[in-house]
């Protein structure tokens, strides 16, 4: 069954083991029961990748802390205003985006949440058929409720909605590490700086750098830059400039030619790995020195009862010389050696005896 859901056998087993070595290696440990969920995430993530291949429309998840634009994104690709008007404004305080809501003219069985659903003529044309995610913040759900990024982990293209307050919050890069495998376009929203554009690019390139590093296997594209519109004089051609250009970096990158879906459950998985490793990292390391002193005592042990059973290292010599004189004097033929009974006689006999007896012969 988890085959059929996640679309690939390999990943479901792995899965699998994975959450077996979790509950019999660990037991009920509490960070075992924390990794555990962490691998059903996972499971429910592959799951969302499988439902948006057989969708038959492409998936833009717009992501971001609170009030960071992402509703302002999602308005700029409608036609309709009265379908704008449906998508609330974080800013607004208690209109703010609290579930996920897909915007599109066909949802896939399998897509949780609240739908709007609109004709395909009232969104932007982006040049090939698109189903559109608004998110609530990563204040507003994310840190309660992670289950959201698990409904919109098919999404092969993130709209990282960024603001020039919070482009360095540890928040975002920890958020960022989820979207690992897909294709990220941050889109940063000048709010508190009017260079932003002009001499802001160090910040910009830090900005990519970062992403970088919180998803190696993602393919994070250079951010769009959206200026304090209220700030410059002719607002309204502005926006209008900035949207035919929003428009068209979108078009772009929604029409490149995707990832294969393996590629994106193979970064799930490895950022799994990663996570469970972090979670048991610290508890391991506390009782590595419990570790070490139990294994010095089960050595002693063993050897205090070797030591019980068969004697010292100078006992064992001894008894290993009369085995084998014992030895030497049943197997000696009496053609080869005409004194086996001396021979047999040496055999309890040791050093001093071995001369008396060698110079009677």
């Amino acid at each position: 069954m988890a085959e059929k859901e996640i679309g690939n056998e390999r990943f479901a087993r792995e899965l699998e083991e994975i959450d077996d070595a979790l509950r019999t290696a660990i037991g009920d440990f509490k960070k075992s029961e924390q990794c555990r969920q962490k691998v059903a995430s996972t499971r429910n993530e592959m799951k969302s990748v499988a439902i948006s291949e057989k969708s038959g429309r492409s998936w833009i998840a717009v992501v971001g802390l609170k009030n960071s634009g992402k509703t302002w994104f999602c308005k700029q690709l409608m036609k309709n205003p009265d379908v704008s008007q449906r998508l609330k404004c974080g800013q607004l305080g208690k209109d703010s985006t609290k579930t996920m809501v897909w915007v599109g003219d066909s949802f896939q069985d399998g897509i949780e949440g609240e739908k709007i659903p609109v004709k395909s003529d009232d969104m932007i044309d982006l040049g090939t058929p698109y189903i559109m995610a608004d998110t609530p913040g990563v204040d507003d759900a994310f840190v309660s409720d992670l289950k959201v990024m698990e409904k919109i982990a098919g999404a092969p293209l993130y709209i990282l909605m960024v603001n020039s307050e919070t482009m360095e919050s540890e928040k975002l890069f920890q958020f960022a590490e989820k979207l690992d495998g897909a294709r990220i376009f941050p889109v940063c929203i000048d709010n508190e700086k009017r260079d932003l554009v002009n001499r802001g690019e160090e910040d910009l390139r830090k900005l990519e750098k970062k992403l970088a590093r919180a998803c190696p296997s993602a393919d994070v594209r250079k951010p769009f830059v959206v200026p304090k519109l209220d700030s410059l004089d002719d607002t309204e051609k502005t926006e209008k400039d900035l949207q035919a250009q929003l428009v068209s970096r979108l078009g772009e990158l929604l029409n490149l030619p995707p990832k294969d879906v393996t590629y994106r459950k193979e970064a799930l998985l490895a950022r799994l790995k990663r996570e469970i490793i972090n979670e048991l990292k610290e508890p391991l390391n506390n009782i590595q020195p419990y570790f070490d002193e139990l294994v010095t005592k089960e050595t002693e042990a063993v050897s205090a009862v070797i030591t019980e059973l068969v004697g010292t290292d100078k006992q064992l010599e001894i008894g290993l010389r009369i085995r084998m004189r014992m030895r030497l004097a049943d197997e000696t033929s009496i053609l080869f050696f005409p004194f086996g009974a001396l021979l047999g006689l040496f055999a309890i006999t040791t050093k001093a005896w071995d001369r008396i007896f060698l110079s009677l012969i």
